[in-house]
């Protein structure tokens, strides 16, 4: 598996307007548990296909992990403005508000 992420890594670096390899890299990322990392790679593709629905929902998974709830929250806002019925989507939503609110209760 690393060597698979060192392999799209090094595409994704070399090739930066490169959707497919952006979102390959930042899967393989995501699936090591790196999130920041991937959410790098995610933000790169989103700058290339910015209406992209599966990276800007990719991106609210990846910030809801990486406990960067406020990120999160925005992140799943968007893709659901495209698709509000889209139900692992309304999930985060919910997950980075309750972590949200967690968060500012403690």
């Amino acid at each position: 598996m690393l060597a698979s992420v060192q392999t799209a890594m090094k595409q994704a670096r070399e090739n930066p307007n490169d959707f497919d390899a952006q979102t390959t890299a930042a899967k393989l990322e995501y699936q090591i548990q790196r999130y920041d990392q991937a959410i790098e790679y995610l933000l790169a593709a989103n700058k290339i296909k910015p209406t992209d629905f599966e990276t800007l929902a990719m991106l609210g998974v990846a910030n809801l992990d990486a406990a960067h709830f406020d990120a999160a929250e925005n992140g799943t806002k968007r893709p659901l403005q495209k698709k509000p019925d889209d139900m692992p989507t309304v999930d985060g939503l919910c997950a980075a508000l309750l972590s949200k609110r967690q968060c500012e209760g403690s």
